[in-house]
Parts: C-alpha cells; sequence; structure tokens
C-alpha cells in the first residue's frame, strides 16, 4: 500500500512535465530526420567525410568536407587505405561519428550502425586485353660491307595486346605489358656504291615487314582515371629483304629480329571497365646477317622504327 501511494505521488509530480518530454522526444526525431546519413570517403587513401545528398554532386571530385576533427574507428582507417574498393559497407555496433563539419555550430555525437566506404579514386590493378592500331615508319640499312642500300619501312599495323597492372598506395603502377601486331610496313630503294652514287635503277631492294611483337615493362602514375607511363622491353620482328634486277627477284632472305623497344603513352578509363590508349615507342631491332650464297656477299640488314598506336582495352 505504501509503495502504490508513493507511486501514485510521483505520478502526480511527473505530470506537469509531461508534455515538455514529448516535445524534446517529437523535436529529437524531427532532427534525426533531417540529419542526412554520413558517407566516409577514401580518396587516394585519404579519409574525408561527405553527407549522403551530396554524393552525387561530388562523383567526379575529391569530397568538399575534409576530414578536420573526426574521430573513425581505426577499423574504418585500415580499409580507406586499400586499394580497390570500389563500394563496401561496413557494420559497426555502436560507432560513434564526431560531426565538426561546417553544418553544425557545435560537435555532436551521431552514432551509426553502419558506415559506407567509397574510393572515389579510380584504381588501375587488374588484368586487361585489348586491340590497337597504328602507324610505324622508320630506317633500313642493307649492306654487304661496301655497296649499301636503305628500304625505309612505312606503313599502318594492327593488333592485339594484353597485360596486367599493380597500383600501390602512393599512386604508382608498375605493369607488365606484351603485344602482337601485322604489319604492312615497307620500302624500296636502290643500290648505292660506297661513294654514294646509286646503281643503275634497274637494280633495286625491297624489304617487308611482317609482323612484330613485344614483352615490355611499364611504370606509371595514376592521376584518378588517367594514366600517363613509360614502358620497355624486348622487341621481335618478322620481315623479308629482296634484292631485284629490272624487277626480277634474285635473291630473298627472311628471317626474325630481335632487339629492345622504348616509349612513352597515357591511358585514360572511360568506364571502369574500358580504358583507352595513346602512345609512342621507338624500336631497334638490330642487324641480320645473311651469309653470301650462290653468286651474293653475305649481307646485313638493320631496321629502326617509330610508330604511334591508339588502343582499347576491358579490364576485368
Amino acid at each position: 500500500m505504501r509503495s502504490s501511494r508513493y507511486g501514485i505521488a510521483l505520478d502526480q509530480k511527473l505530470r506537469p512535465n509531461r508534455h515538455r518530454v514529448a516535445a524534446m522526444s517529437d523535436a529529437i526525431s524531427s532532427a534525426k530526420a533531417k540529419l542526412r546519413r554520413p558517407l566516409v570517403f577514401c580518396h587516394g587513401g585519404s579519409p574525408a567525410v561527405l553527407m549522403q545528398g551530396d554524393y552525387h554532386q561530388s562523383r567526379q571530385r575529391a569530397p568538399v568536407l575534409p576530414l578536420g576533427n573526426i574521430a573513425l574507428n581505426a577499423a574504418v582507417l585500415r580499409l580507406c587505405k586499400l586499394n580497390g574498393v570500389s563500394q563496401m559497407k561496413v557494420k559497426l555496433l555502436a560507432a560513434a561519428l564526431l560531426l565538426g563539419t561546417a553544418g553544425f555550430a557545435h560537435a555532436a555525437d551521431a552514432v551509426v550502425d553502419e558506415v559506407v566506404i567509397i574510393d572515389t579514386a579510380y584504381n588501375w590493378s587488374g588484368l586487361y586485353i585489348g586491340a590497337q592500331a597504328g602507324y610505324a615508319w622508320g630506317d633500313a640499312y642493307n649492306t654487304d660491307g661496301s655497296d649499301y642500300s636503305t628500304p625505309d619501312p612505312d606503313g599502318w599495323l594492327g593488333g592485339v595486346y594484353a597485360g596486367y597492372n599493380f597500383q600501390l598506395n602512393n599512386n604508382i603502377v608498375l605493369g607488365a605489358d606484351a603485344d602482337f601486331v601485322w604489319s604492312g610496313a615497307d620500302g624500296d630503294s636502290l643500290f648505292y656504291y660506297p661513294s654514294g652514287l646509286p646503281y643503275p635503277d634497274t637494280f633495286n631492294s625491297h624489304l617487308d615487314v611482317k609482323w612484330t611483337g613485344a614483352a615490355r615493362a611499364r611504370l606509371g602514375f595514376a592521376m584518378d582515371r588517367f594514366l600517363p607511363y613509360i614502358a620497355g622491353g624486348v622487341a621481335f620482328s618478322k620481315a623479308d629483304w629482296t634484292y631485284l634486277e629490272s624487277g626480277v627477284a634474285t635473291r630473298s632472305e627472311s628471317d626474325t629480329w630481335v632487339g629492345w623497344t622504348i616509349g612513352a603513352g597515357g591511358e585514360y578509363a572511360f568506364t571502369d571497365n574500358f580504358i583507352g590508349r595513346v602512345e609512342y615507342r621507338y624500336t631497334d631491332f638490330g642487324s641480320q646477317y645473311f651469309p653470301a650464297v650462290g653468286g651474293f656477299n653475305e649481307v646485313w640488314t638493320d631496321i629502326e622504327t617509330n610508330e604511334v598506336r591508339f588502343g582499347i582495352a576491358y579490364k576485368f
């Protein structure tokens, strides 16, 4: 009985304040409804916070609100430094974000049960395969030790390429790249005496580059969706050399040249999967030796090329 009387008395004392409690509860609910859920962005490994409603306006640039004094769980910070994260949801039980942005006059605690981590910078890591086309021009030198010809090749080319990139946390991109192209580059030349005077125009040489290939290492620096790079490695070429007299082939040689190549270029990721490429490369295929045969002297043939290539690849 005594407890019941105390309960009734306490209820009577609190009754006048019930409307205040209800008003405060309504205000809190309204504030929560207006508060947009914060998104934690990872941009180049640096965390930042943006309200969810602003995300669609800032998709193509760095978040506009820096980390400042916002406290994040250590696990979230580690995740922010991971590469290759496009969108990840991390469940945090009773995780607190201390919001100190300009939208709040004073710091306030907001408890959330889910934080969305989004990497706004493009990540170049992964396997790719593509098609390419371009134009080649170069120098060729054919000599038997005294007389010589210069059937400099030029022409279109086209083929395929494939490779793998690995992006480091500092945006350095390491990669391996291999390609193969069918070549339409060829050239014709008169023969010349050592003095530089030409043979009669009935004596000619012809060089036909059939295909080229290369295996290269790449080094680039990721600038979001743009990747400038340099590349170099070993190069191969299959070519035919023909000696003609009055238009008739009197000697023909075919072999594979092996040399080196170096170049530079740039790639742009139009989507997460399709990547365009443009590059220049210089290639020295070295010198190929053909021994004396019949009434012909031994011959050395050197080939060097310059190329501009355009490509489109699919990144897996």
